[in-house]
């Protein structure tokens, strides 16, 4: 996979929180009745993006993969605001955006879950206003950063 293909993919994946900052825009209404289902939703692509690697990747992957998931699921825990949640998730993310990049089916997974995700965790985002929403959706393209900066130097 050439660079300007792997940089468009993880341009539109991490495009799945501006997603959800429109869905919220437009569904204003539905937000505090929704809040819990973002969350399990959340959790739901969490899981699915952890299985479909473990099920599509090689072992060395796997092993690097999981020690990953605890380190991030114990700093998700402990953290008190959704969005530094969000930071710490989408710079797993980044990671598993390169590790699966290897192999095209299990790239097409991630990039894709990884969008969905996108979607409720932008509008977990947007409960404040406007500006704020959007500053913090910003602040998460440091997944597209590293996830370049990984790629060209490994």
């Amino acid at each position: 996979m050439n660079l300007l293909n792997y940089s468009l993919a993880a341009l539109l994946s991490y495009l799945g929180l501006f997603a959800g900052l429109l869905l919220a825009i437009i569904a204003k209404e539905e937000l505090k009745a929704g809040k819990k289902y973002f969350i399990i939703t959340k959790k739901v692509i969490i899981a699915l993006i952890f299985i479909s690697i473990i099920f599509l990747a090689q072992l060395k992957h796997v092993l690097i993969l999981i020690a990953l998931l605890i380190i991030t699921t114990s700093l998700v825990k402990y953290s008190k605001t959704e969005l530094v949640k969000t930071h710490y998730t989408y710079l797993l993310f980044s990671a598993i955006f390169y590790l699966s990049s290897k192999r095209l089916e299990l790239f097409a997974v991630s990039s894709s879950l990884i969008f969905l995700y996108g979607l409720p965790a932008g509008t977990l985002l947007s409960y404040k206003t406007k500006k704020e929403a959007i500053t913090n959706i910003l602040k998460n393209v440091v997944f597209v950063v590293i996830a370049i900066a990984i790629y060209i130097i490994f």
